[in-house]
């Protein structure tokens, strides 16, 4: 029972040791304690103090040493030791400025020399090389008797991640010019951008623009940021806007033109926009913005268009010149030439009989008969190809003339389907169908190699729609007719009329031409030409 209660007692004693010793490094850290000093027998209290004044023991995971008066050491702990690569055994005895680098002598020296409680940084002799420390004095008594108490801290580690950080530091500090100067010239080169940049988050507010918006709505950059976009474009723009800036924030990119007049109303510029969202992890955080001034652009498409007009309108009436001096000539040609050629079929006729028995004059007469008559058919052919007589007989008659013409000349047939039979139009109106058939059938004769070739025409009380398919070689694969001045020709014609010519083609299925002009009543059509 006395051994147990007696074990029990050494366990206390022991735990309360422990608690002890745990708290000598943090007072000794924390400036509670005044000193400690090194007995074989442990941890103890000097008494008399009006600190209490602590021990270190050899376990301490900092070095420690005890010196006299005079700086010799008197005890070192295992962990100074070890920092020295000394025995403590070798130390006892000796200057404790023995242990410190040559320059750190005068430091220690002074520290020594202190009778407060001080500190320094010094370089110790240690067996890798000099080691930095942190050197803490403490001054002790016992009795007459004073001691000098030093704990040494290994600064290695910290002077590393000293080293470290302070590389780190100027890594950070070049890293950061290096971004800073890049943002300069990320500024620099948006600024002179012509284009509008700018960022807007989730909240439409701004949080980038670039110098253009300066230009166009006559707002500072610097000042936009944290604006809303309403304040900077204004109510009517953003209005207009704001669906494309709903769907950019849904995710979706979106691309508008835009015409909006400039700060000072003097001229109305147009605007290409990209609203981009920023999509990060699949959220989207707001979108930039791309606006172009496309402005010159616009101006070059509208002096294009005044230029086609111009061309369409001098096309227009150069074709009704061609037109009305064809007619002309055809006249001229069938009415004078005809009157003429009647004149001499005549005289030949009264000639034939007045030397009649004359077998050699009979002769020579009939050759002159037979080439009158070629020339009456020449020139009915002449007339007719200048401006079809029939034309004046109505447009469906024109049509059903050229077709049975085309029969005869290449023997190709030439199938109609017209609906309905009489077909009531103006003469600027005949004329444009006629001629795109009679261009289509042209084309059939010289490339299609077909043997078939259908008209197929119809008209109601608003449209007018013409067909004209073969069943030939069709058009190669790049199309490389398609750009005869036949063609181009037929849909100048069928667009002054404020129609539509397609065409249709495969290789080896033939060439479809298809017109649809909308259609009005005889007076209307002559005065929609201008003719």
């Amino acid at each position: 029972m006395a051994a147990q209660v007696n074990e029990t007692a050494e366990i206390a004693v022991l735990r309360a040791q422990l608690a002890e010793a745990e708290a000598v490094l943090d007072a000794i850290r924390s400036g509670a304690a005044d000193a400690f000093i090194g007995e074989a027998g442990g941890v103890f209290h000097l008494k008399g103090a009006e600190k209490p004044y602590v021990t270190f023991f050899d376990e301490m995971n900092e070095g420690g040493v005890t010196l006299d008066i005079s700086g010799n050491i008197l005890h070192g702990n295992p962990c100074f030791a070890a920092m020295t690569g000394r025995p403590i055994e070798a130390l006892r005895g000796e200057s404790f400025c023995a242990c410190i680098a040559p320059e750190s002598h005068v430091r220690v020296a002074e520290l020594l020399a202190s009778q407060s409680t001080s500190s320094c940084e010094a370089f110790l002799n240690a067996s890798r090389g000099p080691l930095l420390v942190g050197l803490s004095l403490k001054v002790a008594s016992a009795g007459v008797q004073q001691f000098r108490c030093l704990v040494v801290t290994d600064l290695s580690a910290r002077a590393i991640a000293e080293s470290e950080l302070r590389a780190a530091m100027a890594s950070q500090r070049e890293t950061d010019a290096q971004l800073r100067q890049r943002e300069r010239d990320l500024r620099s080169v948006l600024d002179h951008v012509p284009s509008m940049i700018g960022y807007w988050g989730k909240d439409l507010c701004n949080r980038f623009g670039n110098h253009a918006y300066k230009h166009w709505f006559g707002i500072d950059p610097d000042q936009m940021v944290g604006r809303h976009i309403r304040e900077v474009i204004g109510e009517e723009r953003y209005r207009l806007n704001l669906p494309y800036i709903e769907a950019a924030l849904r995710g979706e990119r979106q691309v508008f033109e835009r015409a909006f007049p400039v700060p000072d109303g003097s001229v109305v510029r147009y605007s290409l926009s990209h609203y981009i969202p920023d999509v990060v992890e699949g959220e989207v955080h707001g979108f930039y913005a791309l606006v172009t001034d496309i402005t010159p652009i616009k101006e070059g498409e509208a002096a294009i268009r005044r230029s086609e007009e111009q061309l369409r309108a001098m096309y227009a009436n150069l074709q009704s010149v061609v037109e009305a001096e064809r007619k002309h000539v055809a006249r001229e040609v069938h009415d004078e030439l005809g009157q003429i050629l009647t004149a001499l079929r005549m005289e030949t006729s009264l000639l034939q009989r007045e030397l009649a028995g004359h077998d050699k004059a009979q002769e020579r007469i009939g050759e002159m008969r037979l080439l009158t008559e070629s020339m009456f058919k020449t020139v009915r052919s002449i007339a007719g190809s200048l401006r079809p007589s029939t034309l004046d007989l109505g447009l469906v008659s024109a049509i059903e003339w050229l077709a049975e013409d085309f029969e005869k000349r290449w023997k190709i047939e030439c199938v109609l389907d017209i609906d309905p039979r009489e077909i009531a139009a103006s003469d600027a109106y005949a004329t444009t169908v006629f001629r795109v058939i009679q261009e289509s059938l042209t084309n059939v004769a010289r490339h299609a190699n077909a043997s078939r070739v259908s008209i197929w025409l119809r008209q109601s009380a608003d449209r007018m729609r013409l067909e004209v398919r073969d069943n030939g070689c069709g058009l190669p694969d790049d199309n490389s007719r398609l750009g005869g001045f036949g063609l181009i020709g037929m849909k100048e014609r069928v667009v002054e009329l404020g129609g539509a010519l397609t065409l249709q083609s495969q290789a080896g299925q033939g060439v479809g031409i298809l017109i649809d002009l909308p259609w009005a009543p005889t007076e209307e059509n002559d005065s929609h030409t201008g003719r």
